[in-house]
């Protein structure tokens, strides 16, 4: 029985569930314009007594219209219509911890992948707790996926925890991600360990290698535990500092540098003592971008592949996958090592 209130219709008989059918009538009125942004839908009480059907089922269909972005909740007021793009099947957080130019080629690889039926709202946390709190639970409900970079915090936990699992995808790192998370990450300590060992023979030509990893940072620490393996497996001489000493850089020394401040540092202090790059002094970054392929000849550095990386998560949502997948990292060998 229609109520006048109703813009659609269940049928009692169709083999199509109660909750597609209030999908599919909300969807076909907004394309009718019987109802248009800003109107306000029949609440969930109306629509249980009208068609004998459950809460459960109302919030389901509400629920998904809600993740299209089609219709908005306002608590105390109730539903509304926010969009009349009926082409969107997917609305999509995507949850960055700080911009930066290896970020911007994720952002556009994943944007460039991206569904025409599928649309993203970039937000940054720049590690602080709690604005990701605020941001990962003011936003519970309003999207189909939430693609996630967490950090190092023991609060992370139990805001992901609020997040259904099948809905999120943890991205880059995985600290404190709930187990049944999906993810495509990198491992950062393997990776590490690994990379040296490809360039060992290089880095053996110099009389010892410093890691320059700053603290306080972001950065994972885990950086640090593979360094020291690599360096313990192969006997080298090498040193971690947290700051690079401008003061002191030395001919026959490998750096490898986390920060790109610092990298700034080391080869400016390099061309005012007039050493030379991958000869005197040997310098390794960590993660690429494209003006370290033409500083001083190239910077050799140690990267995963953000533009796959950005990929791999638009396919996520464009192919529905449930992805837990280590993203490879590579060494790039260039002139300055």
């Amino acid at each position: 029985m229609k109520n006048d209130l109703i813009p659609f219709d269940l049928n009692s008989q169709s083999l199509h569930p109660k909750f597609q059918q209030i999908i599919d009538g909300v969807v076909g009125a907004i394309d009718d314009k019987a109802i248009r942004r800003g109107d306000t839908l029949p609440t969930i009480s109306c629509l249980c007594d009208t068609f004998c059907i459950s809460r459960e089922t109302v919030l389901k269909a509400y629920g998904e219209l809600k993740e299209r972005g089609i219709i908005e909740a306002v608590p105390r007021k109730g539903y509304f219509v926010t969009s009349e793009s009926l082409h969107l099947t997917t609305r999509v957080m995507l949850l960055f911890d700080s911009l930066s130019p290896y970020k911007e080629i994720l952002y556009n690889a994943f944007k460039e992948r991206l569904s025409e039926q599928a649309t993203a709202d970039v937000y940054f946390h720049h590690f602080d707790i709690n604005v990701f709190r605020m941001l990962v639970l003011d936003n519970i409900g309003r999207y189909g996926k939430y693609i996630i970079m967490p950090f190092d915090h023991p609060k992370i936990g139990p805001v992901l925890e609020q997040i259904e699992p099948d809905k999120l995808l943890i991205l880059d790192r995985r600290e404190h991600a709930p187990d049944k998370a999906l993810f495509i990450v990198q491992n950062f300590n393997e990776a590490v360990s690994e990379s040296l060992h490809q360039c060992r023979e290089r880095l053996m030509r110099y009389k010892s290698i410093e890691l320059v990893f700053p603290l306080p940072s972001n950065h994972p620490r885990e950086i640090m535990d593979g360094f020291k393996r690599f360096c313990t497996t192969h006997s080298l001489t090498c040193s971690i500092t947290h700051k690079v000493n401008r003061e002191h850089i030395e001919k026959h020394r490998a750096y490898f540098v986390i920060d790109d401040d610092d990298l700034v540092d080391i080869v400016e202090q390099c061309k005012a003592k007039n050493y030379r790059l991958g000869e005197d002094v040997g310098v390794l970054s960590y993660n690429d971008t494209p003006v370290k392929r033409v500083v001083d000849n190239g910077i050799t550095v140690i990267s995963t592949d953000f533009a796959r990386l950005g990929a791999a998560a638009a396919d996520v949502v464009n192919q529905k996958i449930q992805p837990r997948q280590i993203m490879p990292t590579r060494l790039i060998m260039r002139h300055s090592l």
